[in-house]
């Protein structure tokens, strides 16, 4: 049971490390982490795949351009939110924090936001060609 699990791990490391590697010097960042907590009714979401492919990670990197990106919304009161897919459409070396903003406090209705755009430390775009 022991080395199933340790070639598991050893599989989703060299698949995570394959999947960086095609990205390239320039990339875009998703996260569902939540940035503000000013907003009433808004909440972390689920960033459960880009493009159909599934993102186990908090952070993912995936290349710039128009992607279509599986979002779930937060848990609240022991009721599953829904998921949704929404197309966005990503700049290279930002990372975009998407969040859940609910209709209400007692409501399970809810929609995605891009709550915060920020530049990725260390991203560097190539430079503008004449």
């Amino acid at each position: 049971m022991r080395r199933t699990v340790a070639f598991l791990a050893a599989v989703i490391v060299a698949s995570s490390a394959a999947a960086v590697e095609k990205i390239g010097p320039t990339w875009s960042e998703v996260t569902g982490i939540q940035y503000s907590k000013a907003p009433l009714n808004r909440a972390p979401a689920i960033i459960k795949s880009i493009d159909g492919r599934a993102t186990p990670y908090h952070i993912v990197k995936t290349e710039p351009g128009i992607r279509h990106i599986g979002v779930q919304g937060a848990t609240r009161k022991g009721l599953q939110a829904s998921s949704i897919v929404m197309e966005l459409e990503l700049a290279p070396c930002k990372r975009y924090y998407i969040n859940t903003q609910f209709a209400s406090a007692t409501t399970p209705d809810w929609r995605p936001v891009v709550d915060k755009v920020e530049s990725i430390p260390g991203c560097k775009l190539p430079p503008a060609t004449k």
